[in-house]
């Protein structure tokens, strides 16, 4: 399998389908190496990632959650998986 970790899209290039692009290509790759399962994880707030990663046909499949030094629970990531993906 692979996890695809962190991308970045310039703020001037934004709004233009540069990151749904690089997470096609990543999941191209990992058709190439026949990997059978990826996944990754996204913050919950970004909201423009996790819509690019569900565009690609991501699925949210669980919560992460961080208890902080006040003992608050609080619920920061997203983890993506793309294990039911056909990636024909």
């Amino acid at each position: 399998g692979a996890v695809l970790l962190d991308s970045y899209t310039d703020p001037d290039h934004r709004g233009k389908r540069i990151h749904q692009l690089m997470i096609a290509q990543r999941l191209k790759l990992a058709k190439e190496l026949n990997l059978d399962n990826v996944g990754g994880l996204v913050y919950r707030h970004n909201l423009a990632a996790l819509k690019a990663q569900k565009a690609n046909g991501a699925k949210v499949v669980q919560r992460t959650v961080l208890i902080n030094l006040l003992g608050i629970k609080k619920r920061i990531k997203s983890k993506i998986d793309w294990h039911d993906l056909d990636l024909d």
